[in-house]
């Protein structure tokens, strides 16, 4: 503030210079008086940074007298005293600049003589600056004096209480090491009792194990012999039991074997039976002809066949004569096949069936190659086939016509009993 101050005093003498010139140029020159101000502004800043100066020790004092007891906060009023009349010297200082800023304005005229008062006035504060150094001085002399008194009774006080410390110490460790000694001597005794009474139960349970190890490796012997006794017994008897089952299971496997003998003759005597198969089962077809539909081929009819009464007759024809003709006949069960036989037309058209396939299910069993009456397909002994379902397929683009179709075999089977 004091350095603001001073900078507006020389600016308003630079303005009233600048404004008087012709007046009172004669009176003062310019020059020594922006000289004088910057001589001002010079010692305002070294009085400033002085005042900084002793702001921050005060402040460093303050800080130091913290750490102490009641010593401290009287250090700490003390500053805040100067701190109060540095504010107070500087609020008069302010004051002082305003009077003196509010007279040159109003009497511009007498320029001199205000400057000479500017100079005594600055004079006077110079001085009442110098003098709250010196103020400043003593009271930071006085703190740091009692300070020391301080950290003196702080050091005094510290070396007594670590005496005393060092004494309680010793005679602590004086009694533990007495303790010590008086508890391990204890010890000792007490261990040496309980070794002497362990070594005295121990010797007894000893003699009492051993009794008790004799007596059950007795009746351990005993239970033992009786136990291999019991056992030769039982195996002697197992043995008996044994024999007397592999005789019964011996008679059991001849007799199974004799009736799985009887068995396979039955059924071998019952396949040299072969029988017709196909009478009145169940058939299907495609293209079919009303009237001439494909049961005729398994109702047992084989003469009406002429056209001379056409509604009594007894075969089978298709609708018209494309490729793929085909008549399937169900046997109701799976069959050993070994023979098929066709009746064909007698009076016309036997031509037709020329070419026809013949299955059992999907096993290709022979193939019409020319025209006749009858045809016999026979199935290999050496060779068994087992079917349920026997076709007759038309590959050609022809009228089929069927009288009659037999199957002869044996059966049913079943189709994980099947055997030859």
């Amino acid at each position: 503030m004091l350095m603001i101050g001073i900078t507006v005093v020389c600016l308003i003498q630079s303005l009233v210079l600048g404004d008087s010139e012709s007046d009172i140029a004669p009176m003062r020159p310019e020059r020594s008086v922006l000289e004088t101000c910057k001589a001002l502004q010079l010692d305002a800043q070294a009085i400033r940074q002085e005042g900084y100066t002793a702001l921050d020790k005060a402040d460093n004092i303050r800080e130091q007298a913290y750490r102490v007891k009641d010593e401290a906060f009287e250090l700490k009023d003390e500053a805040f005293d100067i701190k109060e009349s540095a504010w107070e010297a500087r609020s008069v200082l302010e004051t002082a600049m305003v009077e003196t800023l509010a007279l040159m304005k109003s009497q511009a005229t007498a320029t001199n003589l205000y400057i000479q008062e500017i100079r005594s006035t600055l004079s006077a504060l110079a001085d009442r600056v110098t003098g709250i150094e010196d103020v400043l001085e003593d009271h930071v002399g006085k703190g740091e004096q009692k300070l020391a008194k301080i950290q003196e009774k702080f050091e005094e006080q510290t070396l007594a209480i670590n005496g005393k410390l060092a004494e309680q110490t010793s005679a602590l460790n004086g009694k533990l090491a007495e303790q010590t000694s008086a508890l391990n001597g204890k010890l000792a005794e007490q261990t040496t009792a309980l070794n002497e009474k362990l070594a005295e139960q121990s010797s007894a349970l000893n003699g009492k194990l051993a009794e008790q190890t004799s007596a059950l490796n007795g009746k351990l012997a005993e239970q033992t012999s009786a136990i291999e006794e019991k056992f030769t017994e039982q195996t002697t008897t197992l043995k008996g039991h044994l024999s007397e089952q592999a005789t019964t299971t011996n008679l059991i496997s001849n007799q199974i074997l004799e009736t799985a003998s009887k068995v396979k003759e039955r059924q071998q005597t019952w396949l040299s039976e072969v029988r017709i198969i196909s009478l009145f089962k169940v058939t299907t077809e495609n293209n079919r002809l009303s009237g001439h539909d494909s049961d005729h081929v398994t109702d047992g009819q084989f003469t009406l066949d002429y056209p001379t009464h056409g509604t009594l007759r007894a075969y089978s024809q298709k609708a018209s004569g494309m490729r793929d003709n085909k008549i399937l006949l169900h046997l109701g069960g799976l069959f050993r096949i070994h023979k098929i036989k066709i009746w064909n037309l007698r009076h016309c058209c036997q031509e037709r069936l020329i070419g026809t396939h013949i299955y059992a299910d999907d096993e290709l069993i022979g193939t019409v190659i020319k025209a006749a009456s009858t045809y016999d397909f026979t199935v290999s002994d050496e060779d068994p086939t087992y079917a349920s379902r026997v076709t007759l397929h038309q590959p050609l683009a022809q009228h089929t016509h069927v009288l009659e179709l037999q199957v002869w075999g044996n059966g049913p089977f079943q189709e994980d009993d099947k055997f030859a």
